[in-house]
């Protein structure tokens, strides 16, 4: 307990420097004396008291009433970096820095009220430096002659620590984090600012002295928390709170035994991390990722739809025009004729662009788990599928060593046959096709974090122009004429789609009538 009396009693002098600017002093150090300092060198005081000065653990300096230095223990000397002969008899102040003979009046005049005198000074060794000190000066006589003696303790380990102390309570009370510590029972002894802004409080004295219990919705969880402490056990969960306005907001609560010098639990250390805007983020992701699934689910019955419905009617259209054609005695007119043949050639398109769209939403509508596949088998799988294609042009189609991937079989031969059918159908007139399927491994870069298999599918066909690289990915885009090249242009806009379901990239390259190139990368894995 502190001795309130005493500090009544105590004159307290702060001349402590900012150690920022004054790490190294630039005050004149000789030690000037006063115009009262004597010649004396000689030790005060008889043998008992000399014997007495130099056993005190502390810095002991003696000077008369005016400051003069009479006398020095080992101490001192040591603090200071001074022998005695350079110190004696000079006077004090030129070892305190930024201190006056003004000091030295105020030292005498609270001596004389009886007061305690306690200084926070810095002094000043002889190489310059200097180190916080705290000195307390009493009075002295000897031989009928009154003395003042300094004992000076160097306090620079101590202000250290509390430096630290003070900078883990400043960073603490400022940490965007909720900070607060409670007893074994759960009665609040700190809360940080964090804490008070979460709850609304003004003041820490609105929580400080309250139990955890009354800021908890859930009065069980305060049980469930200490149960963790006594088995000294870290207690994390999500909460819900309320504040003083009854506005409910969310933490990340992490509840930690706080354990003295001795490993013993003396309380419990609270972090609490706001996470209500989190919680409101995840709340709207979980209700579109809900919308989503009921759009996916309206999809599938589109699909439906159009697999049923739609294509029922084109059939009645293609069936009714060729019933026409075939039905009617002798022969139609040459218009009538074309007309017939113009609407069943758009029905039949019509049905095509319907299967080519649904194979296309098939792709996210119908995922079917990843298994581990050999691409080599998978492409040897689309050869035989295609043998007659092939024959038909008298193509070639070169295959290299294809890695083994995590994907899903349909997927990746339907890529596989749409890119080598692409390049069987897109030939130059009187040259054989000539396909070659590469790959090859690719590190780590900014492009992927993982490594990546790079497979190319490379043609020497009529090829495309560099502006239509993208282009040709769109779904129903076509470069070219239906009486040049047959098709629905989905099929490119549903590999895509697979690389990308997969995880990587689908690109292409090419020049007019130097033919293309396929690029995919798409990543390991194991």
């Amino acid at each position: 307990m502190l001795d309130r009396d005493l500090l009544a009693t105590t004159t307290r002098i702060d001349i402590l420097p900012d150690y920022a600017s004054a790490k190294r002093t630039t005050q004149n150090i000789a030690i000037s004396a006063s115009t009262d300092t004597s010649d004396q060198v000689a030790p005060v005081g008889g043998p008992a008291f000399q014997q007495i000065l130099h056993s005190v653990y502390d810095g002991a300096i003696v000077t008369d009433r005016h400051g003069n230095i009479a006398d020095v223990n080992g101490r001192a000397c040591q603090f200071l970096a001074y022998e005695r002969e350079n110190i004696v008899g000079h006077n004090i102040v030129g070892i305190l820095y930024g201190a006056d003979l003004g000091l030295i009046d105020d030292v005498r005049a609270g001596l004389e009220d009886d007061k305690f005198i306690l200084i926070q000074a810095a002094c000043i060794c002889s190489d310059g430096e200097i180190f916080p000190s705290e000195i307390s000066v009493n009075r002295l006589m000897l031989e009928e002659t009154e003395y003042f003696c300094f004992f000076i303790r160097d306090i620079s380990i101590r202000q250290e620590a509390e430096n630290r102390l003070r900078t883990g309570h400043t960073a603490i009370q400022n940490a965007a984090t909720g900070i607060a510590v409670s007893d074994l029972d759960g009665t609040i002894e700190y809360v940080n600012s964090a804490v008070l802004d979460l709850w609304n409080m003004e003041s820490p004295d609105a929580m400080v002295g309250r139990n955890m219990r009354d800021f908890l919705c859930d009065a069980a969880t305060a049980d469930k928390i200490l149960v963790a402490i006594a088995k000294r056990m870290t207690w994390e969960q999500e909460l819900a709170c309320e504040t003083t306005g009854g506005n409910t907001f969310y933490v990340q609560a992490s509840v930690a035994p706080n354990l003295n010098a001795e490993e013993e639990i003396t309380g419990m250390v609270f972090s609490l991390l706001d996470i209500t805007g989190l919680k409101f983020t995840a709340n709207k992701l979980e209700k579109a990722l809900l919308e989503l699934q009921r759009s996916n689910e309206d999809l599938e019955q589109f699909v439906y739809a159009v697999s049923h419905d739609l294509q029922a009617p084109l059939r009645k259209i293609s069936t009714f025009s060729e019933m026409i054609a075939t039905d009617t005695d002798g022969p139609l007119p040459e218009q009538t004729a074309d007309y017939l043949g113009r609407m069943k050639h758009a029905a039949d398109r019509m049905s095509k662009l319907i299967l080519g769209l649904l194979e296309y939403s098939r792709v996210s509508t119908q995922e079917k788990p990843y298994e581990p596949l050999e691409l080599n088998a998978t492409v040897s799988g689309v050869l035989s599928d295609l043998e007659a294609d092939v024959l038909a042009v008298n193509g070639q189609v070169n295959v290299a060593d294809l890695p083994c991937i995590a994907a899903e079989p349909t997927q990746m031969r339907q890529l596989f046959q749409n890119l080598i059918a692409n390049a069987l159908k897109f030939h130059k007139p009187g040259v054989p096709p000539v396909v070659d399927i590469t790959a090859t491994t690719l590190p780590p870069s900014e492009e992927s974090d993982t490594a990546c298999y790079e497979i190319m599918v490379e043609d020497n066909g009529i090829g495309f122009s560099a502006e239509d690289a993208e282009r040709i990915f769109g779904v129903f885009q076509r470069l070219h004429s239906e009486r040049e090249f047959e098709g629905t242009g989905v099929g490119l806009a549903i590999c895509r789609k697979i690389v990308e379901r997969h995880g990587g990239q689908l690109t292409a390259a090419a020049e007019k009538d130097e033919g293309s190139c396929f690029r995919i990368v798409i990543p390991q894995t194991e």
